[in-house]
């Protein structure tokens, strides 16, 4: 779980939704504006840990989760692609749950594309010196 704003694991854990959700990217459709503001507001607030960065980061990930509801319509894993930018976003805005939300949605979005995301997130993982928590992987 993500601990305050400030604390170096929570950056490290908003880093790594931020990588999911580039990740897809390509798989966000019309989505994808609101998808890379997400994603911005994301990475600025894990420069920043600021509470202005948090309330945008807030604003962007509501902005995401809307687009994606539109863009499922459009593109068979855009949904859940920008829900992974929304959980970036949501992340840096402090839900605890969020990164590992993103990172589902990730794994989602690109295991039905066929892509194996699941060892590229761990890859990710070792480099920002995280695990999931023995209750998400359970």
């Amino acid at each position: 779980m993500l601990a305050t704003r400030a604390d170096p694991r929570a950056i490290r854990w908003v880093r790594f939704a931020a990588d999911c959700a580039e990740h897809v990217l390509s798989l966000t459709g019309s989505a994808r504006p609101e998808a890379e503001a997400a994603i911005r507001s994301a990475r600025a607030w894990a420069e920043e840990p600021s509470e202005q960065n948090r309330e945008v980061a807030e604003r962007a990930a509501e902005a995401a989760e809307d687009a994606a509801i539109y863009a499922d319509a459009d593109f068979a894993y855009a949904g859940d692609a920008a829900n992974t930018a929304a959980g970036a976003a949501y992340a840096a805005a402090d839900f605890a749950y969020a990164a590992e939300h993103a990172a589902d949605a990730a794994c989602s979005a690109y295991s039905a594309a066929g892509a194996d995301e699941p060892d590229w997130q761990l890859e990710r993982l070792r480099y920002y010196g995280l695990q999931y928590p023995q209750e998400a992987l359970a």
